[in-house]
C-alpha cells in the first residue's frame, strides 16, 4: 500500500443501504401440565446491518393461557396476570445490528398456543402511530372536537418525539399501554408550558378517562396490531399441549355413629376417642391420562 490505496485479500460485495432484520424464537416445552406454571425463553435479535430505533414485541396467548410474569436480566418488567383479551405489547429501545437478547415468560396453561410478534419501528412511524392510537380511542370514548386535535397535533407530536427519544436512551422496557400514559402526561406538560392550559387539561383528561374506560384495554390490542402494523414483522408460534394425571381414590374405614333417625345431611359420624381405626385407600392413574402421576 502507498498510504492512499489498499488491496483486499479477496472479493467483497458492496451493498447500498440496509435495514434492521429482527428475529424471534420461543424456547420451552411443548407439553405443560394442567394447573401448573411453565417458563419459556423468548430469544430475539437483529441480524441486519442497521440498528433498529425501537422494537415492538407482542406476546399473544390463546384463551386458555395466562401470562403471569415477564423478566429480563433478572428484572421483572411485567408481573400481572393477563390472557388472550389483553396481549402484552412491549416497546423496547434501540436494538443494535448483531445484538441478541432474551425474555423469560412464565405462563399458566390448559393448552393451545403462544405467539410472539416482533417488528422494527422508526421514531417517526412510532410517533405517528401512538398519536393515532390515542386519537382513535379518545374519539370513541370521549369524542373531543376536531379543532382540538388540529390545534394540538403539531405540539403533541413533537412532545411524543422528544419523550420517545429520551426513552430510547434508557435501558427500560414498558408496555405500550403504560408508555401511552407517559406520552400523554408529558404532552400535557408541554401544552401547559406554551400557555395552552385548557388543552393541557384536556389531553391529561383524555388519558385519565381512557385508562378508566371499561373495555378500553380489551380493545387496545386489536388497534395496536393495526396501527403498529405488527403483521409487517415476523412471528413465532409455539403450539402447547396440556397433559394431566388423575388419581381417583376409593376410601374404606369406619362409618362412625349418629343417633338413630338423624337425617343424612346432618350426620356427624362420631367415633370413640383414643381408639385406632383401620383405613384403606385405593388409588391409580386413569387409563386416558396423558402424564404419569
Amino acid at each position: 500500500s502507498d498510504g492512499q490505496s489498499a488491496t483486499a485479500p479477496g472479493p467483497f460485495t458492496i451493498e447500498q443501504g440496509g435495514e434492521p432484520e429482527l428475529w424471534v424464537e420461543i424456547i420451552g416445552r411443548e407439553k405443560i401440565r394442567a394447573g401448573r406454571s411453565a417458563r419459556y425463553i423468548l430469544r430475539y435479535g437483529n441480524s441486519g446491518n442497521v440498528d433498529s430505533d425501537f422494537a415492538i414485541i407482542q406476546i399473544s396467548l390463546s384463551q386458555d393461557v395466562q401470562c403471569i410474569q415477564v423478566t429480563q436480566d433478572q428484572m421483572t418488567i411485567w408481573n400481572q396476570t393477563t390472557n388472550a383479551n389483553e396481549p402484552l405489547t412491549f416497546l423496547f429501545p434501540i436494538i443494535f445490528a448483531g445484538e441478541e437478547s432474551s425474555l423469560e415468560v412464565t405462563v399458566n396453561s390448559s393448552g393451545s398456543f403462544i405467539v410472539v410478534f416482533i417488528r422494527p419501528a422508526a421514531t417517526k412511524f412510532l410517533t405517528d402511530s401512538m398519536f393515532n392510537l390515542v386519537k382513535h380511542k379518545s374519539d370513541i370514548y370521549i369524542a373531543p372536537d376536531e379543532p382540538f386535535w388540529n390545534r394540538v397535533k403539531t405540539i403533541v407530536l413533537e412532545s411524543f418525539k422528544y419523550t420517545l427519544h429520551d426513552y430510547k436512551e434508557h435501558p427500560v422496557k414498558h408496555t405500550i399501554s403504560y408508555l401511552l400514559g407517559i406520552l400523554c402526561a408529558d404532552a400535557g406538560k408541554t401544552l401547559e408550558s406554551v400557555g395552552l392550559i385548557e388543552d393541557s387539561k384536556q389531553i391529561t383528561n383524555i388519558w385519565d378517562n381512557l385508562s378508566a374506560s371499561q373495555g378500553f384495554f380489551d380493545a387496545l390490542p386489536e388497534n395496536i396490531k393495526d396501527l403498529l402494523a405488527l403483521e409487517d414483522g415476523v412471528a413465532q408460534t409455539l403450539e402447547l399441549k396440556c397433559v394431566y394425571s388423575l388419581t381417583p381414590e376409593d376410601k374404606y374405614g369406619p362409618t362412625g355413629y349418629d343417633l338413630p333417625g338423624t337425617p343424612l345431611e346432618e350426620r356427624r359420624r362420631f367415633v370413640p376417642a383414643n381408639k385406632e381405626f383401620y383405613y384403606k385407600v385405593d388409588f391409580w392413574n386413569k387409563e386416558d391420562a396423558t402424564a404419569p402421576a
